[in-house]
C-alpha cells in the first residue's frame, strides 16, 4: 500500500505543470493608458499630507476614554497629532487654509488634475477631510501616491 502512495506521488510530481506569472505582472504595472492624441498634457498639483507630530493613540470612546490605546475591538483616536499640508512649495498646518487654497488654484485652472501625496506615517482618516475639501470644490480627476 506504501509503494503504490509512492508511486502515486511520483506520478503527481513528475506531471506537475507550474504556471508563469504573466496574469498577475498586470497588477503592479501601471493602469494609464498615456496620454490621448491631440491633448495637452497637465502636470498633476502635489497635495501633501504629512505627520508633523504623532501624538498619543488613546480609545475614542468608552469607559477607557482617554487612556493609551492597548490592543482590542474599540475604535481609537490620536491626542495632540498635527499634521502639514501642502500645495505645491506653500505648507500650512490648517486645513481651513489649505481649503482656501485650493478653491483659488481651482477657479484659475478647472481641468486641472490632483494628486494628493501621504507620508509613511499618514492614516485614512489623515487623507479623507482633504479628499472631501477637493470634490466639494468640484475636482473630477484624483489620483493618489505614497511618499516617503
Amino acid at each position: 500500500m506504501i509503494d503504490v502512495t509512492f508511486l502515486l506521488l511520483l506520478f503527481f510530481l513528475c506531471t506537475l505543470q507550474f504556471k508563469t506569472l504573466e496574469g498577475k505582472l498586470q497588477a503592479f504595472l501601471p493602469k494609464d493608458a498615456g496620454a490621448a492624441r491631440g491633448e495637452t498634457h497637465k502636470d498633476f498639483v502635489q497635495v501633501g499630507v504629512r505627520v508633523h507630530s504623532e501624538g498619543l493613540r488613546v480609545h475614542a470612546s468608552g469607559p477607557s476614554q482617554g487612556q493609551p490605546w492597548s490592543v482590542g475591538p474599540t475604535r481609537f483616536e490620536y491626542e495632540g497629532r498635527t499634521l502639514i499640508y501642502s500645495l505645491g512649495p506653500r505648507k500650512t498646518s490648517s486645513l481651513d487654509e489649505l481649503g482656501t487654497w485650493l478653491k483659488t488654484f481651482h477657479r484659475q485652472d478647472p481641468d486641472r488634475q490632483y494628486s494628493i501625496e501621504s507620508g509613511s506615517k499618514a492614516i485614512y482618516g489623515d487623507i479623507v477631510p482633504v479628499v472631501d475639501a477637493l470634490v466639494t470644490i468640484g475636482v473630477g480627476d484624483l489620483r493618489f501616491a505614497r511618499g516617503r
